[in-house]
């Protein structure tokens, strides 16, 4: 095999390493997001209906 053609196998290798190691940190950062809006509406959603029930 020609050094050109070890060089493309290493580029694309290293490559598919790097969109592997962004792949994971963007599924962590969308699940953090998707956590803190559903805590978020939880939480609205208790203090709704506290304020409803204290203002009866």
């Amino acid at each position: 095999m020609s050094a050109l053609a070890w060089g493309v196998a290493s580029y694309a290798v290293l490559l598919g390493i790097a969109l592997q190691r962004m792949l994971q940190y963007l599924s962590f950062m969308t699940a953090e997001n998707l956590g803190f809006i559903a805590a978020t509406r939880v939480f609205d959603r208790i203090l709704r209906k506290r304020s409803r029930s204290a203002s009866r």
